[in-house]
């Protein structure tokens, strides 16, 4: 989860790439749930998105008291997409079952070029922070991202390329390769 931006299919987010950024950013909202997880959606190159999720948040982890790393997982289905597909995460505070959602952050993949998301479970880390303001006594969250040290990220998000079909071979065969895709 990276603290540059870009457009990717229409929508301008969060990069999420194998690698990060040097310079990491937060967004606080006040805690109204104690937890933080994700939704995840397809999105076209006509900018139309599929929610992949249930419509509640998933990889659900409870944010510490201490600065620190937490994590929760999410079983990815196998989910058909085009090759100019884009996969979007968006991380939310939310209860523990999913609900009572607040955005924190949208994250964009580029064009996959893949035919599939692989059915893995992903797991799911989130730097985060829960604190009380000493004046108002009302706590607050605060979700970090896009350093080495505030690194947010998603572990076994697997992806399938679409088969590429190269030219007629020698005696006349066409060969289809295809390779699976591992982030961690």
């Amino acid at each position: 989860m990276r603290s540059d931006q870009e457009t990717i299919n229409g929508l301008l987010a969060y990069k999420l790439r194998t690698t990060n950024t040097t310079t990491g950013t937060s967004k606080t909202l006040q805690d109204m749930a104690d937890y933080l997880g994700i939704r995840v959606w397809k999105r076209s190159s006509g900018g139309v998105e599929t929610e992949i999720t249930d419509g509640n948040a998933q990889a659900r982890a409870l944010s510490p008291i201490t600065p620190g790393i937490v994590s929760g997982t999410w079983a990815c289905p196998q989910t058909a997409l085009n090759p100019t597909d884009s996969i979007v995460v968006r991380v939310y505070q939310c209860s523990s079952t999913g609900g009572t959602q607040q955005l924190y952050a949208t994250f964009t993949t580029e064009q996959l070029g893949a035919q599939s998301l692989d059915a893995v479970t992903w797991t799911v880390y989130y730097y985060a922070y829960r604190w009380r303001d000493p004046d108002t006594l009302i706590w607050y969250i605060t979700f970090y991202w896009g350093s080495s040290t505030y690194n947010s990220r998603i572990a076994n998000f697997t992806w399938t390329p679409a088969a590429v079909v190269a030219a007629p071979f020698g005696d006349g065969l066409v060969w289809i390769t295809q390779e699976v895709r591992r982030w961690s």
